[in-house]
């Protein structure tokens, strides 16, 4: 990371963090102009001697207007507030509430950076939640988490569900600091705001809160039969990983000592699946090579056999076993992924290797599993990985007993 950068983050989390400590003990002056003021329409916040150069207007909103009102004013740009509707909800749809927040620029010919805006965005946030507040009893109990979202993320950033009448700064924190980690890739460091930036609010009400309390989702049981002594295909013994055979119809050994090579290809196949919005659907033919029916697991085959001479006439490789430091430090510079490798089972799982050693979060990650001394396997869904073993940060390599630990990493 930049030196520069990095100063830059430590400095604005040291001050929102200051800021939200003494939070219990010293009233925030925006807030104290809100009750003053409460029969008028605008909110003049008075700025801090850091962002004294700024002309900044808050304007209050009302909680049962469709239309896009504006709630945020300075030179560059203006925050508009929208109310809307949970789609596919209809039990709570008329009592929770949704609130879309929009950004335009004013001048149109001069994007401003999202990394530049993070100050501005924690004091917008931090007022449009301040203010929803007003709108509930402070004695009931309502959740409130954050969404979102901007091209080319591929998923919304969304924050922890927390009680709407505590102080809204940690949730606006959070919700910044997952952006921050976003932008500070060399992908996306220029990243500037555009028309798709948008954060959903979402206010679930007393009675959703209560009625998810009182009734928990059912533990799903399995109802079939139990049978003992059937075949069972070793490839699938876990269903986190996708672990191949040694060939397929005519070629029965044709994977046999390539299980590195085809395991960094099935992960690149999943990140390209992703990556092209499930126009690249490889990865789900491929990981029909352990299908019972010939037909598709002799068309996945062809697959992987593909790939897999295509990269070893480009890499020039023979066949295996490989190296795997050399070899994994050429795949990672062919398919612009880092490669992370574990092992072993319960508390005793460990990260092994990653290659290359230095975290980039530029480069697309692929995870495998070591299962013996001399073989490893694709994991494919690595968040089912952690729940069966046990959570580690691939940042800081923390563990953790239960993989729905909430860790906030500060490397």
């Amino acid at each position: 990371m930049d030196n520069k950068i990095l100063e830059h983050y430590q400095n604005w989390l040291r001050e929102y963090q200051a800021e939200s400590s003494t939070a219990e003990q010293v009233q925030d002056p925006r807030l104290e102009q809100i009750e003053e003021q409460n029969q008028e329409n605008v909110i003049n916040d008075e700025p801090s001697a850091a962002h004294s150069n700024q002309n900044e207007e808050f304007f209050q909103f009302p909680i049962d207007s469709h239309s896009a009102i504006k709630v945020f004013d300075n030179e560059e740009i203006e925050v508009f507030v929208k109310k809307s509707f949970h789609q596919r909800q209809k039990k709570f749809r008329l009592q929770d509430n949704l609130f879309h927040v929009k950004i335009k620029t004013k001048d149109s010919s001069k994007q401003p950076l999202l990394f530049d805006l993070l100050d501005v965005l924690y004091r917008v946030f931090s007022f449009i939640l301040s203010h929803i507040q007003t709108f509930f009893d402070p004695n009931d109990i309502n959740e409130v988490y954050v969404t979102l979202f901007q091209e080319p993320m591929l998923n919304g950033l969304n924050s922890p569900a927390i009680r709407l009448q505590d102080d809204p700064h940690d949730v606006v924190q959070r919700i910044l600091d997952m952006l921050f980690r976003f932008l500070i890739s060399d992908s996306n460091i220029n990243l500037e705001l555009n028309d798709t930036f948008i954060v959903y609010v979402h206010v679930l009400s007393i009675d959703h809160v209560n009625f998810k309390k009182n009734n928990p989702k059912a533990k799903v049981t399995n109802s079939r039969r139990k049978h003992f002594g059937t075949y069972k295909n070793k490839n699938n013994t876990y269903t986190w990983a996708i672990d191949i055979p040694n060939g397929y119809g005519e070629f029965p050994n044709v994977f046999k000592n390539e299980c590195f090579l085809i395991s960094v290809i099935l992960g690149h196949f999943q990140n390209e699946y992703h990556k092209t919005n499930r126009l690249d659907k490889r990865i789900i033919y491929a990981q029909n090579i352990n299908s019972k029916c010939k037909t598709k697991q002799i068309y996945g085959g062809k697959i992987l056999l593909k790939e897999l001479q295509l990269l070893k006439q480009h890499l020039k490789l023979t066949s295996g076993p490989y190296d795997v430091e050399s070899v994994a430090m050429v795949l990672s510079d062919f398919y612009k992924c880092q490669i992370f490798i574990f092992s072993g089972e319960g508390k005793a799982t460990i990260l092994k290797y990653s290659y290359p050693t230095l975290l980039n979060d530029s480069l697309e990650p692929i995870f495998l599993y070591e299962t013996e001394s001399d073989h490893v396997i694709f994991i494919r869904q690595i968040n089912v990985f952690f729940l069966k073993n046990q959570k580690i940060c691939i940042y800081c390599r923390r563990k953790y007993k239960t993989a729905r630990f909430l860790h906030r990493c500060d490397m």
